[in-house]
């Protein structure tokens, strides 16, 4: 991780907290330049991806179906700010992955996209315990199960405005 690095998490937790609000907020600012910076060079299901977060998600299993593919099972029924359900996230054209640990059954705190020099994108996610990086060609996000018929339409809407933009 190179915004939300853990070590900066566990620090902040010590200090009060307006102090950590007002850092957090610096931070998710930064990163949000960072990522509007290189959104357009992202493959568009990246780009449609980028906006959507998992956090609070539980990693069910992981696969790899071919040597070039990265399959997450998720359970997204306690997402706190994202889609609420059960998803599949399918890395494609997979050139490099990276495990810090166990994730499954991992809780999902943060994300980040970033510019590899081999492949389309790199895909960074910090667990409550381990990490995972992705370097890869392609992005594909099914919802296999949603929370609810509403919450699943309004993603469905949320995903559509922002293939737009």
């Amino acid at each position: 991780m190179k915004f939300f690095k853990r070590d900066l998490l566990e620090k902040d937790r010590k200090s009060d907290q307006e102090n950590r609000r007002q850092k957090w907020n610096a931070l998710c600012d930064v990163y949000e330049k960072h990522l509007l910076s290189i959104k357009s060079l992202l493959p568009q299901s990246v780009q449609s991806f980028s906006g959507i977060t998992l956090h609070d998600s539980i990693i069910k299993s992981v696969s790899r179906p071919h040597s070039s593919e990265l399959v997450l099972e998720i359970d997204g029924s306690g997402c706190c700010w994202g889609p609420i359900g059960q998803f599949t996230l399918r890395f494609k054209g997979v050139k490099e992955v990276q495990f810090d640990g166990n994730v499954i059954g991992d809780d999902w705190m943060y994300e980040e996209i970033h510019l590899p020099e081999i492949g389309a994108f790199e895909y960074r996610i910090l667990f409550s315990r381990s990490e995972l990086g992705v370097i890869a060609d392609e992005l594909e996000f099914t919802i296999k199960e949603g929370g609810n018929k509403q919450r699943k339409d309004l993603l469905k809407k949320y995903l559509d405005e922002k293939r737009k933009t």
